[in-house]
């Protein structure tokens, strides 16, 4: 899956790079990195490259209808790098690897040596 993402993501920014104004690309570009895990962008840098992606992509767009969801799009992006930020603070905050924890156990008991 991550090579298809990445090919795409590469023939979008090809498209782009002969056409900077080709509405397509930018539009498809911004959901791949809305939609997708692409391979080597951590998922808010990925994120905000698909509002950079759709912004443009409505900056360039001719004869944009009311309804486009372009807009839509973007509002989904901030709304997950917000819960992307949120869940990297709760993690910051929360132990990492349990050693706060007395011992480790889960609350059971292990039975005492010699006891059957």
């Amino acid at each position: 899956g991550g090579k298809k993402y990445k090919d795409a993501e590469l023939a979008f920014k090809r498209a782009i790079t002969m056409d900077e104004k080709f509405q397509d690309a930018h539009f498809n570009l911004g959901v791949l990195y809305l939609d997708s895990a692409v391979p080597g962008l951590e998922v808010i840098p990925r994120l905000q490259k698909s509002i950079a992606s759709l912004s443009r992509y409505k900056e360039v767009a001719v004869g944009l209808k009311k309804g486009d969801p372009a807009d839509k799009y973007i509002a989904e992006a901030k709304k997950a790098i917000e819960v992307e930020k949120q869940k990297i603070e709760m993690m910051r905050e929360s132990p990492q690897d349990g050693s706060d924890e007395e011992d480790g156990d889960d609350g059971e008991s292990a039975p005492e040596e010699g006891a059957e």
